[in-house]
């Protein structure tokens, strides 16, 4: 990925990647004479890939309403990762329909101090990617700014400015990152509005330094500056960057009062306008196809998905946040995430229940980050019943386990009365306790019972197809099984349980004659979400799939004269940052039981307990631990 920086919120990321080279085969039928050695061709600078020497972003609101938002960055490459892939360009999101863009110099300077001008051809337009085929937003473009001449030891030396068009009243959010993917030496963030307005300056919460805050006649400035910032690297199962950067915060005008973004969102909302008739129709006839509201609800949110593409990977702050009218977007097929939140909450207003659209921030700055800074993703908050709220992603709006206690310190915006997920924080479970039944000629009879709660609850998939479910649970133990019966025992929005029998036939026995049955956990569990091994030195902080807790029970009966050849590996870690149990009983009276469990304590654990994490990630993914081999009787299959 290359230098990303867009409005109100400037990004840089930095990648790691490895390169291998293949050498040709060479036939060599005499020695040959001794050459002076060849030159390198690459020589990279001690250090890391990059350095910003000075990363300064500066925003200014007129008394008009116009916002200038510059940046001004100086960046040493020292590596051809860095100057191949992270930072060859820079990129920009902006909107022409109410903002211009200048760029003001792009240069590089060479380690032996000549400067060497970007060329015009350098600076071009081109369409985000998030929003290809999208008529709506297809105004939207990326300034790509090309750095030429790079070389280990070069100094890339870019500015450009970005004016958004006055507006009434006149407001400014600013949320921009104080530390990088790499090392910063100066970070400075600078904002200037008229002396009269109202501010309002979250205090620091951790790593921010406070700002520097004056009046001067008829400017009232904020000034950030932090030396010496060390580098947050996207290291593999790093957080996503909202949740680990340090910001400064800033919200001037109209945002700076309480409660602005629940009525400002309120307000666009209503200027949507209505829901369209085709789009209510479309709603009524999947609705009276299903027999309860569980089913209606989720057949509804289908069939507009199906009726509305998503541009699901469009950050709101690219569009200002801003809802098209309701039957344009029914029209062209197409919408933002916050539009189809919008859409989806009329029709559903239609029907009969009581939704509205949102946006929300997960992480640290959710308590911190004023009016809308932040608040990317959108989503569709459904009152289903008295304390059964609940929240839909509008892009995946059947997606299996409920969003609203999937979320880690959230922040909900939503127009009218405040939105509170307190309620549902609480740690995830997920328990599956199964029976195999085997015969002489390794046939299988089965059984098994899923308990969910919190986070970890199926819900959407019990709705839609608990057979399909069934399935999948059961091929997790046994591939190929057949389910013969599923039963939804209890369902609700923050716990259910389903019960199933299943049928199949062992594996095929493996070189030594033995049959293995998989231990390795709850299919589509908490395995899937595990981050790769952490390595020494790590210098990120490590995203988890935690809080909660995941355990397989699973009991076999043998047929007579068949063994445990090799149990699980037994294994029992505890830390302070989770614990992992693997055990595995005697045969008795030709039943073995074997346990695995792993629980975590957090979401997201520092970097200083990558060791830690890395103890309970080997020992829940050990191979031997994962597994249960039986030897058959002599002359059986």
């Amino acid at each position: 990925m290359r230098a990303s920086v867009r409005q109100g919120l400037a990004t840089l990321s930095l990648l790691f990647a490895g390169a291998a080279f293949a050498a040709q085969p060479q036939v060599v039928t005499k020695a040959a004479p001794q050459t002076a050695r060849a030159p390198k061709a690459f020589v990279a600078p001690a250090g890391p890939d990059a350095e910003a020497l000075l990363v300064l972003d500066r925003y200014t609101l007129r008394a008009d309403g116009a916002v200038v938002h510059e940046r001004t960055q100086r960046i040493r490459v020292n590596s051809s990762l860095a100057i191949n892939r992270d930072f060859g360009e820079s990129r920009i999101v902006w909107d022409p329909s109410v903002e211009t863009f200048e760029v003001l110099f792009n240069r590089t300077v060479l380690p032996s101090g000549q400067v060497v001008p970007g060329p015009a051809n350098a600076i071009v337009d081109e369409l985000p990617p998030a929003v290809h085929r999208n008529p709506l937003w297809s105004a939207l473009r990326r300034r790509v700014i090309v750095h030429t001449a790079l070389e280990p030891g070069a100094v890339i030396e870019a500015s450009w400015r970005v004016s958004r068009a006055a507006s009434t009243p006149a407001a400014l959010i600013v949320a921009e990152p104080l530390a990088f993917a790499f090392p910063v030496a100066q970070r400075v963030v600078e904002v200037e509005v008229p002396a009269g307005l109202e501010i309002l300056v979250p205090g620091p919460q951790g790593l921010e330094p406070p700002p520097d805050c004056r009046v001067t006649g008829a400017v009232r400035a904020c000034r950030w500056q932090a030396d010496g910032v060390a580098a947050l690297p996207s290291e593999p199962g790093t957080p996503a960057r909202g949740e680990i950067e340090p910001y400064a915060f800033l919200a001037a005008g109209a945002p700076a009062a309480a409660g602005w973004a629940g009525a400002e969102l309120a307000r666009r909302f209503e200027a949507a306008g209505p829901a369209p008739a085709g789009a209510i129709e479309a709603a009524r006839k999947a609705f009276g196809k299903e027999p309860d509201r569980e089913r209606a609800l989720l057949a509804v949110l289908s069939a507009l998905g199906d009726a509305i593409n998503v541009s699901a990977t469009l950050p709101a702050s690219h569009t200002g946040w801003t809802i098209h009218p309701l039957a344009s977007v029914w029209a062209a097929g197409w919408a933002s995430p916050l539009e189809m939140a919008s859409l989806a909450a009329r029709v559903l207003g239609e029907l009969g229940f009581e939704a509205r659209p949102g946006l929300f921030l997960t992480g640290p700055q959710a308590a911190r980050a004023p009016g809308f800074a932040l608040h990317d993703r959108a989503v569709l908050l459904v009152h289903f019943g008295d304390g059964d709220d609940r929240l839909y992603d509008p892009a995946e709006p059947a997606a299996a386990r409920p969003l609203e206690r999937s979320l880690d310190r959230a922040h909900v915006v939503v127009p009218g009365k405040p939105f509170d997920l307190a309620p549902f924080a609480s740690p995830w479970r997920s328990r599956l306790v199964a029976s195999l039944t085997i015969d002489e000629k390794g046939s299988v009879k089965g059984e098994l019972a899923l308990t969910s709660a919190g986070g970890a609850t199926p819900h959407a998939s019990l709705v839609r197809d608990p057979q399909k479910l069934a399935e999948r649970l059961a091929g997790g133990l046994l591939e190929g099984a057949k389910v013969t019966s599923a039963r939804t025992t209890r369902l609700e929005r923050g716990a259910a349980s389903l019960s199933a029998t299943f049928e199949g036939t062992l594996p095929e026995k493996n070189a030594r004659g033995l049959h293995a049955v998989s231990l390795a956990g709850i299919a589509g569990g908490v395995t899937d979400d595990l981050p790769p091994l952490p390595g020494a030195g790590r210098l990120s902080p490590i995203a988890l799939p935690g809080a909660g807790s995941e355990e397989i029970e699973l009991t076999l009966t043998l047929p007579k004269g068949w063994s445990v050849a090799a149990p699980p590996t037994a294994a029992k870690v505890a830390n302070s940052r989770g614990e992992v149990t693997v055990s595995c009983g005697p045969v008795e009276a030709g039943r073995v039981v074997a346990r695995r469990r792993l629980a975590l304590a957090s979401r997201q654990e520092p970097a200083s307990a990558a060791r830690e994490v890395r103890e309970l990630l080997v020992a829940w993914g050990s191979p031997g631990a994962r597994v249960l081999l039986l030897r058959p009787a002599k002359g059986k299959p």
